[in-house]
């Protein structure tokens, strides 16, 4: 589902336990060496105006970006200063944006209400950026 793919639409799962299954065993991928992360689009449906979440894995951190109409959202408290270096499954690069980390746990976390409400996740604030 993950492996070998770089986006995916969550508007018909109810269950994250098997999408946040296979994002760990993808983190755990990445072994411990200093390398990229992986990021994924989590899409809320199959429309192209629908909202979405790049999703990232990069060891103990991970990176969130929420994509909207009304435009683009970082965690309020990201902790990276400058863009993080991050590619999808098929080595396609996609840097993450300055203040998109936070520890992994609030990724998780993040993606879990993502799939259950199929809505921007409430469990941690957010904040604008610019394009």
């Amino acid at each position: 589902m993950l492996i070998g793919s770089d986006h995916l639409d969550v508007s018909s799962f109810g269950d994250p336990a098997p999408v946040l299954t296979l994002l760990r065993k993808a983190n755990q991928c990445r072994g411990n060496r200093n390398i990229s992360g992986y990021v994924w689009l989590f899409k809320t449906g199959d429309g192209s105006g629908d909202p979405c979440l790049a999703v990232g894995v990069r060891g103990e951190v991970g990176a969130l970006v929420w994509y909207a109409k009304s435009g683009r959202l970082v965690p309020a408290d990201g902790m990276n200063r400058d863009y993080v270096d991050y590619s999808t499954w098929f080595g396609h690069e996609s840097p993450m944006r300055p203040g998109a980390e936070v520890p992994i746990d609030q990724v998780y976390a993040a993606l879990d209400e993502l799939i259950r409400t199929h809505q921007r996740p409430k469990c941690l604030r957010w904040r604008s950026v610019r394009e």
